[in-house]
């Protein structure tokens, strides 16, 4: 619909001679400027196109890249006045508000019908994310200063450890255009200087700057495939070979944060109450919702977007089908994260488990991160069988 808009309005505008610049806001290098060397086409897969965006971005002017003048005359009163009155390009755009009215309608009808989606009380969402993201441009650059001077320098191990919260948190301020995605790489840029000097090389700021990659190349992906934003799987073919469940109960049992796999659950529950999750918690909870559950990521992705105060469209897209291996990075289609080991790894002492579930603040964490352990005290007979909380609803290995 975005790009039906731009193409009404610059054909209208060329006719009446107004000059028309587009930039690319959204992006620090604009969508099919990086592309393979061999076909000049996208990039199916993100590492190679991170090699060649980092280079892009290291040999060239980041300022010249971003604005796309469609026609160069001079912009008269009368041609303004008599924009009003083109009727193609009145009817065109009409017809896209209207279709996207009508979208976020059926959209809202959906969610209040889904029992999954009842529990919330946006409310006190909306609190938190009051307190949590200030808001306007001076209030996000802060923030990233803070982060580029300081947390920065640990963010490679801190970034998977939900307990520590250690990630920027400026996908929010991102998503809305408070602060450019050019400005954070280049005061990235910066820090790397600061604290490392010549090196240059630092893990912990390549890491950062690489995220900022994944949000240039899922935006890049929309652009080639407008097709995903129709619910279309990048890779249909995998997408048409899987038998999607669409249990109800199921959806609502991950939705809530009762699924019996405390990492799970935990996640899903800060999720409720933040309209926040880490990007580890992410892909863990989102690969137990489709590969576990077998549920359709659609199902997932809308969920998210619906309670992420950071929910944006071509990341949520991109990360749902990366999970669900319907999307680019795809193969194999095997990867698959062990929800129990994720949390060992990622939350040895069951801090965040217990921080969100604290009915579980008893059960010791080598029971928490071991499934059968936790089955078997959660059961008729176990030293936990008291604990409101549900056994795992279905076996990881199996699943």
């Amino acid at each position: 619909r975005e790009i039906a808009r731009d193409e009404a309005l610059a054909k209208q505008l060329a006719e009446l001679d107004i000059e028309f610049i587009r930039h690319h806001d959204q992006c620090i290098l604009p969508p099919q400027s990086i592309t393979t060397n061999d076909s000049d086409t996208m990039y199916k897969v993100f590492t190679p196109f991170y090699k060649k965006w980092r280079h892009t971005l290291e040999v060239s002017q980041l300022e010249s890249h971003n604005a796309v003048v469609v026609k160069s005359n001079n912009e008269t009163t009368d041609a303004l006045i008599n924009l009003t009155s083109v009727d193609s390009s009145a009817s065109t755009l009409k017809d896209i508000e209207e279709l996207s009215t009508q979208i976020v309608q059926d959209y809202q009808a959906a969610l209040d019908k889904n029992a999954a989606y009842q529990h919330i009380d946006y409310s006190a969402q909306l609190e938190q994310a009051r307190e949590h993201y200030p808001a306007g441009e001076a209030a996000a650059r802060a923030r990233l200063e803070q982060f580029t001077s300081d947390d920065i320098n640990n963010y490679n191990v801190s970034r998977d450890k939900p307990i520590l919260q250690g990630t920027s948190h400026m996908s929010a301020y991102l998503t809305i255009g408070s602060i450019s995605p050019r400005e954070c790489y280049l005061q990235a840029v910066k820090a790397q200087d600061k604290l490392h000097g010549n090196d240059g090389d630092n893990e912990d700021i390549n890491r950062w700057i690489s995220e900022l990659a994944w949000r240039d190349f899922y935006r890049h992906v929309l652009t080639v495939k407008p097709k995903l934003i129709r619910h279309k799987a990048y890779k249909e073919e995998t997408d048409a070979k899987i038998n999607w469940s669409y249990n109800e109960e199921d959806f609502e049992a991950w939705c809530t944060g009762k699924t019996g796999v405390p990492f799970v659950d935990a996640a899903m529950r800060s999720l409720n109450t933040n309209g926040f999750m880490h990007n580890r918690l992410r892909m863990v909870t989102a690969m137990f919702l489709t590969k576990d559950l077998l549920i359709d990521w659609r199902w997932g992705e809308r969920y998210f977007m619906s309670q992420l105060v950071d929910g944006d469209f071509a990341s949520n897209n991109g990360g749902w089908q990366w999970s669900a291996s319907t999307g680019t990075d795809s193969a194999p289609y095997f990867r698959i994260m062990n929800p129990f080991s994720q949390g060992k790894s990622h939350d040895p002492k069951a801090l965040f488990i217990k921080t969100w579930l604290p009915e579980l603040k008893d059960v010791p964490a080598s029971i928490l991160h071991d499934e059968n352990k936790l089955r078997k005290a959660l059961t008729k007979g176990g030293d936990f069988a008291d604990i409101d909380y549900p056994a795992p609803m279905v076996d990881h290995k199996e699943a």
